[in-house]
């Protein structure tokens, strides 16, 4: 019995590096040198995964998800894709806004008996220094606008993986996934639709796939083509 034990302590130890990252600890070593991030740790109740999304400057983007029973195991599927320059300007816009509200400790909104709504973290990195906020909502609506733009992209993978799913598993339910997509896209919770490209061109190749999915799959990659006008830049260089 000691030799069985002794033989399995030394496979865990060839296995299991010293020193070895949780999933979120490895995420969190690849932040951003200079950009943004954006952790999102939902209510205990709302059935969501927790996840972490990075930006550099350069628009080169990691997007990392945690089991929503597991939040310090390893991500389910880390995406790794570059994000357009409107989207990233967008998100680097609140750069001043939280640099301000992070010194005077404004953040989190003053006004009592908000919904929680899941416990948001903002960061910027500048030059090997960084400073952020935490909050669930904020008076300052340069944070809110920022955040929601990041669930925005969240929803985006998200559905990606759920029409990436239904494409393998369950064909006939890409019709009412996709009809969600579209919705989402168009009143602006879905957007970045340029990170799950390949997935709905998958759908348009697919002969198997409802000639009405494929056509609405064409038309959110037609859309997402078409280049968004960029906002001045905010962090100066």
């Amino acid at each position: 019995m000691n030799a069985i034990f002794a033989l399995l302590m030394a496979v865990l130890l060839l296995t299991v590096p010293m020193g070895a990252s949780t999933g979120r600890q490895a995420a969190e070593h690849e932040l951003p040198k200079d950009g943004v991030s954006f952790e999102f740790t939902p209510r205990p109740d709302a059935h969501q995964s927790p996840y972490i999304l990075s930006v550099s400057v350069d628009g080169f983007t990691r997007y990392f998800e945690f089991p929503a029973d597991h939040p310090d195991g390893p991500a389910a599927y880390p995406v790794i894709f570059t994000m357009s320059p409107s989207t990233v300007q967008r998100l680097l816009y609140a750069y001043n806004a939280v640099a301000a509200d992070a010194a005077q400790g404004k953040c989190e909104s003053r006004v009592k008996g908000i919904a929680s709504t899941g416990k948001k973290l903002l960061t910027y990195y500048r030059d090997g220094h960084s400073f952020g906020c935490t909050f669930n909502y904020s008076d300052d609506p340069s944070l809110n606008g920022v955040a929601r733009a990041f669930m925005a992209i969240a929803e985006t993978l998200q559905s990606g993986e759920r029409l990436q799913h239904d494409l393998r598993f369950d064909r006939l339910g890409l019709d009412a996934e996709i009809d969600a997509l579209v919705a989402e896209n168009t009143d602006g919770r879905a957007v970045e639709i340029m990170s799950i490209a390949k997935t709905l061109q998958a759908i348009i190749d697919d002969d198997r796939v409802m000639e009405r999915v494929k056509l609405k799959a064409a038309r959110l990659l037609q859309q997402a083509a078409t280049p968004a006008p960029q906002l001045p830049r905010p962090i100066a260089r």
